[in-house]
């Protein structure tokens, strides 16, 4: 009984070590204990479970097929090796091993986890996004399933819905870092900037990169606070000197602070960095400001871009005569152009639409939702 005792005691050990992340000292007791216990399946999962973690993955399936040899109805020996399959792209057999899984264990949320990152990595952002939503329900505090829901929603283009779970996520495991960055962009596209703005600052005091310096910086622009906006951009830049997109918006505060030579060279090495399309829009507008004639820079700069030329065009017909006919044609690409309302060029559109023409304003809000 002694004996008996020594070595279920390893079986403890083991588990603890692997809660702790402490690996090897689990893959030792691992196999200490299938030495003594070679009938026992536990300790071949057990072991299954380090050898994924560490990335061995083929001594991860030979594990697995004993544990399914000595106890066909171990689901989470189906669990681990949906993951084997996953790594090698096989996600059919991956499915299929799930789909076993919760045959067995239908209560348990990591097999709806596990379902949801196989689909998300086939393409299936729906049928992941229903796989997570289901783990949550069977376990509401798991912040593992609502940083993955509030992820599938960002890849939807739902910011709403990712900024509601990353909020939850958060609150339910605040230490996350990684997770303010996506719930910080998530408010942004939302057009909630002060409070992406805390988000962002949040994140930068565990951990600076320029592309939360970036974004924080576009939230202070569109805020009208010009000079906090200038300071992340440049941190941006210092961080990443060929970051072509922090210098088209360092180019657009230089335009709004006044200083339109700086504002051009900077636009213009954003282009020649990154011809992305809102810094081709951006140094179209800079060229504007510039003294450039509208009609000509748009076909040299977005020839093809039916809703940022209508914008534009509809934005200064809407300053010279207070003529709005164009921007209200523009609805109709409003909801698959959401995105761009958080740009600083069309945010300031929003605004003057809405004080010209309350009506039409309320009619972009609407579609924005």
């Amino acid at each position: 009984m002694v004996v008996l005792f020594i070595f279920l005691g390893y079986l403890e050990i083991a588990e603890d070590a692997f809660k702790r992340g402490d690996y090897l000292t689990a893959l030792g007791y691992y196999s200490e204990y299938i030495k003594n216990y070679p009938s026992d399946f536990r300790g071949y999962l057990g072991r299954s479970g380090v050898y994924l973690q560490i990335g061995k993955y083929d001594s991860a399936y030979l594990d697995l097929k004993k544990v399914l040899e000595l106890n066909p109805r171990c689901g989470e020996a189906y669990i681990n090796r949906s993951v084997y399959y996953s790594y090698k792209g096989k996600y059919d057999s991956a499915l299929a091993d799930l789909n076993k899984a919760k045959e067995i264990l239908p209560d348990k949320y990591e097999v709806y986890l596990h379902l949801g990152t196989v689909y998300e990595s086939m393409g299936k952002l729906s049928l992941s996004l229903s796989n997570f939503q289901k783990a949550l329900s069977l376990n509401p505090f798991s912040s593992e399933a609502c940083f993955n829901i509030a992820r599938i929603n960002y890849k939807m283009r739902r910011y709403g819905s990712a900024v509601k779970y990353f909020k939850k996520g958060i609150s339910l495991e605040p230490g996350y870092v990684s997770a303010y960055l996506m719930y910080g962009k998530s408010l942004y596209y939302c057009r909630k900037f002060k409070k992406a703005i805390e988000v962002f600052t949040k994140y930068l005091s565990k951990n600076k990169t320029y592309e939360v310096y970036y974004y924080r910086g576009k939230c202070y622009l569109n805020l009208g606070k010009v000079k906090k906006a200038l300071c992340d951009f440049e941190e941006a830049i210092r961080m990443n000197l060929m970051y072509g997109d922090a210098y088209s918006y360092r180019g657009l505060a230089y335009a709004y602070a006044g200083d339109l030579r700086k504002a051009l060279s900077d636009a213009r090495m954003a282009v020649k960095l990154s011809s992305s399309r809102i810094n081709r829009i951006n140094l179209c507008y800079i060229n504007y400001l510039s003294g450039g004639n509208m009609d000509e820079l748009i076909k040299e700069y977005i020839p093809g871009d039916t809703f940022a030329i209508e914008m534009l065009k509809g934005w200064l017909e809407m300053k010279k005569n207070k003529r709005t006919e164009r921007l209200r044609k523009c609805l109709k690409f409003v909801e698959r152009e959401k995105e761009m309302f958080s740009e600083k060029i069309f945010w300031d559109i929003l605004k003057d639409i809405k004080r010209n023409d309350k009506s039409l304003y309320k009619e972009y809000k609407r579609r924005l939702k």
